[in-house]
């Protein structure tokens, strides 16, 4: 009796060689969301630091819920590695940015409304609001800083109450 030929891996195979950036697209392509997402946790870092957030970003919101789930911190890091690498010059490329961000902010929505279903903890609710909320606001900076209106930057002037001494 034959055994019927197992086909080999190529996400794996590539793993193995040190190409990550070929593994993770065959993982992607093959589907195997759970090793793509494990090799984009691997290659991240390096990717980040030579320019290539968008492409992680990409990746990684391309991954189906339960694994980005799995993955939130990497979510998490990428969308925030992603708003800091778009330059405030380029508008095209700030306006493709924040557009896909939201997107970004609708999939973590997401995720947090169905916490039930994928039994977020309290403590991963709170990271991800957190993190949200960092999100928006250094999206709401970086536009305030496109516009030039730098007064809406400064801290509110603060005042002590008169002492009663």
């Amino acid at each position: 009796m034959r055994r019927a030929r197992q086909r080999p891996n190529p996400g794996k195979f590539y793993e193995a060689a040190g190409e990550l950036r070929e593994a993770i697209a065959h993982a992607l392509v093959a589907p195997d969301y759970s090793l793509a997402a494990s090799l984009m946790e691997q290659a991240a870092p390096v990717l980040w630091l030579s320019g290539e957030a968008r492409t992680v970003h990409s990746w990684v919101f391309s991954l189906p819920g339960p694994v980005l789930r799995a993955h939130i911190r990497l979510a998490l890091s990428t969308a925030l590695r992603f708003v800091n690498s778009v330059n405030l010059g380029n508008e095209t490329l700030y306006a493709s940015m924040a557009a896909q961000v939201e997107r970004t902010f609708t999939r973590l929505e997401e995720i947090l409304r169905s916490k039930r279903e994928l039994a977020l903890s309290d403590a991963e609710v709170a990271l991800i609001e957190r993190r949200l909320r960092l999100l928006r606001a250094l999206i709401e900076a970086r536009a305030i800083l496109q516009r030039g209106d730098t007064e809406r930057l400064r801290p509110p002037r603060f005042s002590w109450p008169s002492s009663p001494w």
